[in-house]
């Protein structure tokens, strides 16, 4: 081939060799696909918004949540409770004594403190107790997702059209900004008020609904717009947050989460014939303020004359 035309030429055999992979991963796993999407029978599933920028064992603190019911591979409702995860506190009569650090903030332990290992099933399955217990229905699965899948998504989707409900127009740009400002604002009515009377009201003082709502109009929006164009770009974006955890998946059906374990989509910890290092994050009460906190882990190891090991773990963490 001409010079000039070999760098195309490359190009294609390499996404060729990509899309025959998926291709037949995706074959290999058309049965449990269509088990997830409710063709054999209805599913229900959590979706819980993990916000990372309030980081929890399992990927953050969760004050958004929705409950999704899908038939035929269709959505048929998503439901959004206006006050987000804190809905659940009156359905819960069982008093269970949350795990100490969490004490700072109450010892009794409830739905949306329910995420706190970093075990996603561990995790996923107390989510799913909490959540019956709360007086909601028994689910099929829980599927968390941080902010980032929605601001990559957004990318897909372009500006999502949210003035009449919050004033707002997001899109993948300001996102980040827009949605930490509205979903904090009742934090910072109480601390600084002077800072939020630019901020939209939200529907009812209900801030935590924007999450839900634009999801909700995300997924709504996907299917118009799918193109040979922007189809290789949204199975990149799905690659991608799976492979970093940024979305999760955990299934009551035995043969779905096996398939979730095989492709390490379930956020399980892995088993460990060694000894390893693991270290797990629990912000409580610090409000969103891991975003603007950089961390460094060093790791030491000096074998001494007995042969005898001491290890040293040096965490430094500047906000």
């Amino acid at each position: 081939l001409p010079e000039e035309y070999r760098p195309q030429f490359l190009s294609f055999r390499n996404q060729a060799a990509m899309a025959s992979a998926s291709l037949s991963t995706l074959l290999n796993s058309a049965q449990e696909i269509k088990d997830f999407l409710g063709v054999s029978r209805d599913k229900r599933y959590l979706l819980v918004f993990q916000n990372n920028a309030e980081m929890r064992g399992s990927g953050g603190f969760f004050g958004s949540y929705a409950l999704v019911d899908i038939r035929d591979g269709r959505i048929r409702r998503l439901e959004v409770p206006a006050g987000g995860s804190y809905d659940t506190e009156a359905g819960m009569k069982n008093f269970i004594k949350s795990p100490k650090p969490l004490w700072l903030v109450s010892p009794r332990w409830y739905f949306w403190d329910a995420n706190w290992w970093p075990d996603w099933p561990t995790s996923a399955r107390s989510l799913m107790w909490f959540y019956e217990k709360s007086g909601g229905p028994t689910v099929d699965g829980v599927i968390s997702f941080t902010p980032d899948v929605l601001a990559d998504l957004l990318k897909i989707t372009g500006p999502i059209d949210m003035q009449a409900d919050y004033g707002l127009t997001v899109d993948a740009d300001n996102f980040w900004d827009l949605i930490q400002a509205t979903v904090e604002k009742d934090n910072l009515i109480k601390t600084h008020p002077q800072e939020v009377s630019h901020l939209p009201d939200s529907p009812k003082n209900q801030p935590k609904k924007i999450i839900g709502d634009l999801m909700a109009k995300i997924v709504d929006r996907l299917p118009q717009i799918l193109s040979a164009k922007n189809v290789s770009p949204l199975i990149q974006i799905l690659e991608k947050n799976l492979s970093a955890k940024n979305i999760m998946l955990y299934f009551s059906d035995k043969s779905l989460e096996e398939k979730a374990s095989r492709y390490g989509f379930d956020g399980a910890i892995l088993p460990s014939r060694q000894d390893y290092l693991l270290v797990a994050h629990a912000n409580i009460a610090g409000q969103k303020s891991d975003r603007k906190i950089s961390e460094r882990i060093e790791h030491s190891v000096q074998v001494l004359s007995d042969l005898s090991l001491v290890d040293t773990v040096t965490i430094t963490r500047t906000h």
